[in-house]
């Protein structure tokens, strides 16, 4: 066989002439990197004017055959000659690793060619060149099947070109970039080329500094230039499994920068150091259809699982682990349960399978947290997680819930990633330790150690030519090393400019068909299951056999290979084989893909919508040609929707605006399914709080629907409009809008619809505290769902009514309708709906006092909310979290509760959140002993919000506030704006006693006796313990005996400590006031004893004043003493008239006459 270009004898199949590269077979289009050189001869019209024709004509064919022999030389090619200029190609059809360098070396050739021509002939000619390298698009074209590159690269190359000063060369920014390690440059600022609006940054090439060298390939690397960073989590380590306190290491750093390998150092530490149990398991950005893949990990490491064992082997494997590790308490945790939901973290099919996806995260976190939890019980253990960045959002819950039960046991959670994990993934760390390290490039020495492992068979000049060009990553240093052994280090010169030239010269390495199937796989994705390798060739190659051409990207090390999948090899991998492919192909391969899925797992319907959506981008990026032949813009958009009814997505508000903002980039302007669209996102970001966005994006859609549009459609514009009213706090609005939705459902007559827009309506009295009217509307919208079957409907009306019934102090059909409503929406997986009843729960439990499971119930529904994107229940579960760290007396946390629930409302949205989170932090600053910060702000609130139930919660916030330092004046002046205090309706209780103390406090004890004496009696367990304690002061004070309130207060697990303080202190006073010294002083330790360390500065004042009184009533002789604590006390707070003295004097019967405050 002969080269048709050049005449010489070629392989048979080859597909370029080994003499001139002349392309033998046509290969399909390509998107290359690649450099082009067009270089211009000045002077040839001055040569032609003095010389014969035929003699003109063969000194430029000389000269041109020089030239192209210097392209040649160098690994170029020609891609034409036009008149009296040379275009050349580096880096296609065949990629070497330095192709932009090549390019620069070879124009430098060719300059010291033409000067040699010029000495040698006379002939007086020069040659200009410019270079540019980028992407551009390669092939054959159609018409004279020429083979050659289309961009703007290939313009730009051609402006260099022009500007150049003859003799010179000049470049672009990105070859400059690419060589200037290794070319000696001087820069001449910004060219204006013609053609261009753009200026272009240029620069002169002078003279390479060395030359290329080789390299042998290695399969491992040393651990070198990490011994600082070692050490340190050595010491980190060793704090961990001393104290038993654990820690999360987060190690980020750019793709191949080594974070595997110090992560494997330290996992070796751990276990022969500490004797540790390493888990490790790896997170893939796509094509795994198992989300718990990168847990599943860490359990085959625990077992030594082959991810090709049976299910029945793995099935007794895992039952065996299990049973061992619970030990005598496998019975008590269920042992069976945790194997099943281990069996289907390692993707086995189990009866999970056919729960709802809330309840199979529910139960892997459960099975995944007792296994680990009980084997840190008796094991050190490293939790190894690598990139971390393309974990599931059920796998960063499944984290969140480990590092939350394990901060007490002997852990190490490592975590790996790139440099961007932590802006995706914020964990509250808790208990663990949290040490972060961020890995640069290795330094010159390290690299240098490196160079010698893996290249030492090379000369030091070479070596240390491959350490600049590997910028410190050590991946680039084994990839360029992988490529030489590939080609038997025959091209001793490709040493690469950058990673993509590495794994590009590796790729063009491959045959035909080996390229095709990568091609294939980069389009699947990361992984996948090596029988979608053949499926793909089976529907697209005529179903040729790709076994073979499978394990050569094995040996190629391009694909990492199971019994049952592949992977590549690095993410930099697939993406220079994905960017290879043609816009063209990409479509169409996404859209088969698509199609193929839609037909054989249309369950999967997040994988089917992600390939429509890109094959419908890539059509339009190619100017909208239909190169697919269907519309894949109506089918990503219909696939998109039924991804969005997922209940997985739906309850994501990141991932469904995302899904939607996409699915709307596909559509017309004035596509009508763009409106449903809108109103789908703006009812999600309201979710987000983002109303600035919402209201965007209801706009938009009320606009394009106009005044004719479906009536559903302006149903839901109405619907959505009530609700970014009513978190904008305008109430009215709201109601009007609900009213006129409600209108418009009635007139289309969908039950489902009218019931939306009763439950609607109530929620709009709910935020007015329209407490009648909401649970009428609400009732009635529950009864309409009912009618209609709509499960999901009837929970949402429970959970209104529950709201309602909590406002009014019901808390008993609170909680019965919250736990109805969350069973539905468990098992319907609402995650959403979920989680507004478990918050809603949480305040119930505050309520009652039983903070510990409020806490456990918020903070579960907070974690939930922060994945979901719902900031408003963030909010409201922060400042569920603040309050009942406030009546626990952990006043810190209840500040920091307190300012992120501030922060998670934006300004302007839902006043009623924002004031119950500025209460919470008010009453905290009060607590704290920062009264006068503490007031400013409440009294700012309360100014800020003169109307409805923000109104009326901040003035009973500000009035309790008040007595509980003693000022009764400022108490008294915002209650008395309430014209009637119902004690039933939550709040008023709180507003009812402060009322009665503040009697107390002026010194009415009668008047605060009869006041109180009017709340439920300690047989009520409904009743305020608050109101217990001080109707036992108020008791004391009228000579009226304390026991049976102060003895409830006691021993009831509704009361908080400052209800037992002020119990206490009743019962102190009462002693006092009979004489009994004895009794008194017990009764002010225990006092005492029940106020928390470290937080609250009130009551320990208070008890200070207390302990003053009852000396003072016992005439005891440390009076002075204990007045002068009480005077200093207050005098720290800033009261030194608090009415306390006047309270505590009138319950141990002081005489009024000596009722003053002693002066100092």
């Amino acid at each position: 066989m002969q080269c048709p270009a050049c005449q010489a004898e070629v392989v048979d199949g080859a597909r370029f002439c080994s003499a001139c590269g002349h392309e033998l077979a046509r290969r399909a289009d390509e998107r290359r990197v690649v450099t082009v050189l067009f270089a211009d001869i000045v002077g040839f019209t001055g040569l032609s004017e003095d010389r014969d024709p035929e003699q003109v004509k063969n000194l430029v064919d000389s000269c041109f055959a020089r030239l192209a022999d210097d392209i040649t030389s160098f690994g170029g090619r020609v891609d034409k000659v036009v008149g009296d200029a040379i275009v050349a190609l580096f880096g296609a059809p065949i990629a070497h690793e330095d192709d932009a360098e090549r390019a620069v070396r070879a124009a430098l050739r060719m300059q010291e060619t033409v000067g040699r021509l010029d000495v040698d002939d006379g002939v007086g000619i020069r040659l200009r060149t410019g270079i540019n390298t980028g992407e551009v698009l390669v092939g054959a074209m159609t018409a004279g099947d020429d083979y050659t590159a289309m961009g703007d690269v290939v313009n730009t190359a051609s402006r260099l070109q022009t500007a150049a000063e003859p003799g010179t060369v000049l470049v672009g920014p990105i070859t400059h970039e690419a060589t200037q390690e290794f070319i000696r440059y001087r820069s001449v600022g910004q060219l204006h080329a013609r053609g261009r609006e753009a200026p272009v940054t240029a620069y002169r090439a002078l003279a390479p500094y060395g030359r290329p060298g080789e390299r042998r390939a290695s399969a491992e690397l040393p651990f070198v230039g990490r011994e600082r960073e070692l050490d340190l989590v050595t010491l980190a380590i060793t704090n961990a499994y001393e104290t038993r306190r654990g820690l999360l290491l987060g190690i980020t750093g750019e793709a191949g920068v080594g974070k595997s390998r110090i992560a494997g150092e330290i996992a070796d530490l751990a276990r022969f150091d500490h004797d540790a149990v390493v888990l490790h398991g790896r997170c893939l950005p796509y094509g795994e259809t198992n989300i718990w893949w990168p847990i599943a990990g860490l359990i085959r490491s625990a077992i030594a699982l082959d991810e090709s064992a049976e299910s029945d082997d793995a099935r007794a494997a895992v039952a065996e682990m299990v049973e061992r590790t619970l030990g005598d308490r496998a019975e008590l945790l269920d042992a069976p349960r945790v194997t099943d939901g281990i069996m289907h973290v390692l993707g086995y099919d189990t009866h999970l399978s056919r729960l709802a996806p809330d309840r199979v995260v529910a139960e892997v976190i459960r099975s995944t947290r007792i296994l680990l939890g009980m084997l840190s019980r008796t094991t050190s253990l490293v939790i190894w997680l690598s990139d971390l960045e393309f974990a599931d959002d059920a796998v960063l819950a499944l984290l969140e819930h480990l590092i939350d039960r394990l901060g007490r046991r002997p852990v190490v959670m490592m975590v790996t990633g790139m440099p961007k994990l932590f802006e995706r993934w914020s964990p509250a760390t808790g208990r663990f330790t949290l040490l972060g390290m961020a890995l640069d490039g290795l330094d010159e020495k390290a690299m240098r150690l490196l160079a010698a492992e893996v290249a030492g068979s090379l000369d030091p000049a070479t070596r240390a030519a491959l350490v600049e060009r590997a910028s410190g990553n050590p991946l680039f240093l084994e990839e360029m090393a992988r490529t030489l052994a590939a080609t038997d280090g025959t091209d001793a010169d490709n040493l690469p400019a950058n990673v993509r030239s590495v794994i590009g010269a590796r790729l063009d390495a491959l045959d035909e068909l080996a390229r095709t199937v990568i091609g294939n796989a980069a389009v699947l994705g990361r992984r996948g299951d090596r029988e979608w390798l053949q499926t793909f060739a089976d529907v697209t190659m005529g179903g040729v056999d790709v076994t073979g051409a499978v394990a050569e990207l094995s040996r190629a090390d391009l694909l990492e290979l199971t019994t049952k999948t592949w992977e590549f090899h690095s993410d930099l991998v697939r993406d220079v084989v994905y960017d290879r492919l043609t816009k063209t192909q990409r479509a169409q391969s996404h859209a088969g893909v698509a199609e193929w899925l839609a037909g054989s797992r249309s369950d999967d319907v997040d994988t089917v919508a992600w390939h429509y959506r890109q094959a419908a981008s890539l059509q339009e990026a190619v100017g909208g040609v239909d190169v697919i032949h269907q519309d894949v813009a109506s089918l990503a958009v219909d696939w998109t929707l039924r991804t969005l009814d997922e209940p997985r997505v739906r309850s994501s508000v990141e991932r469904s605006i995302e899904l939607q903002t996409e699915a709307l980039a596909l559509l017309e302007p004035t596509d009508l399914r763009r409106a449903d669209l809108l109103l789908r996102r703006a009812d999600v970001r309201l979710r987000g709080l983002a109303l600035d966005a919402a209201r965007a994006d209801l706009d938009e859609a009320t606009a394009l629907l106009g005044d004719e549009g479906a009536l559903g459609s302006r149903f839901r514009c109405e619907l959505v409009a009530s609700e970014l009213a009513q978190w904008s706090d305008d109430h009215d609005e709201a109601l009007a809008r609900a009213s006129a939705a409600l209108e418009l459902a009635r007139a289309d007559g969908d039950p489902r619809l009218i019931a939306d827009a009763l439950r609607r309506r109530g929620m709009t009295h709910i935020f007015q505290g329209e407490h009648q009217a909401a649970e009428a509307s609400v009732r009635e919208s529950f009864a309409a769902y009912e009618a209609a079957g709509d499960e999901i409907g009837m929970a949402w009306a429970r959970q209104n009514l529950a709201w309602i019934a909590f406002t009014e102090g019901r808390m008993v059909d609170a909680e019965e309708r919250l736990l109805a409503a969350s069973e539905a929406f468990e098992r319907a997986g609402d995650l959403a709906g979920k989680g507004w009843s478990t918050g809603l729960l949480a305040y119930v439990r505050i309520y009652d006092g039983r903070f510990t499971e409020a806490d456990e119930l918020a903070r579960q529904t907070l974690l939930d909310a922060r994945e979901q994107g719902d900031r408003w229940t963030q909010g409201m579960m922060n400042v569920a979290l603040g309050t009942s760290a406030l009546w626990s007396g952990r006043i810190d946390d209840a500040l920091g509760h307190a300012e992120s629930a501030i922060a998670n409302f934006p300004e302007g949205a839902d006043s009623v959140g924002v004031v119950q989170a500025l209460a919470t932090r008010g009453r905290a600053l009060v607590r704290r002993g920062r009264l006068d910060p503490g007031f400013q702000l409440l009294v700012s609130a309360e100014a800020d919000h003169p109307f409805g139930p923000p109104n009326d919660m901040l003035r009973t916030s500000i009035a309790a506030a008040s007595v509980t330092v003693g000022d009764a004046a400022r108490a008294q002046q915002y209650l008395d704006g309430f014209d009637e205090i119902d004690i039933d309706i939550v709040g008023g209780s709180e507003r009812h006693v402060a009322l009665g103390l503040a009697r107390l406090q002026e010194g009415d004890a009668d008047a605060a006796f009869e006041l109180l004496d009017t709340l439920p009696g300690v047989a009520d367990d409904t009743s305020s313990r608050w109101g217990w304690a001080v109707t036992a002061l108020a008791r004391a004070a009228t000579g009226r005996s304390v026991e049976a309130y102060a003895d409830a207060v006691e021993t009831s697990g509704r009361s908080t400590y400052s209800d037992r303080v002020l119990a206490r202190l009743a019962g102190a006073c009462a002693a006092a006031r009979a004489g009994d010294a004895a009794g008194a002083a017990v009764a002010l330790d225990r006092a005492r004893a029940a106020v928390p360390t470290g937080g609250d500065q009130v009551f320990p004042t208070i008890v200070a004043v207390a302990a003053a009184v009852v000396a003072e009533k016992l005439t005891l002789p440390e009076l002075p003493e204990r007045r002068a604590e009480a005077e200093s006390a207050l005098t720290r707070l800033g009261l030194p008239d608090s009415g306390w003295w006047a309270a505590l004097r009138a319950a141990a019967g002081v005489e009024p006459a000596r009722a003053e405050p002693p002066s100092g």
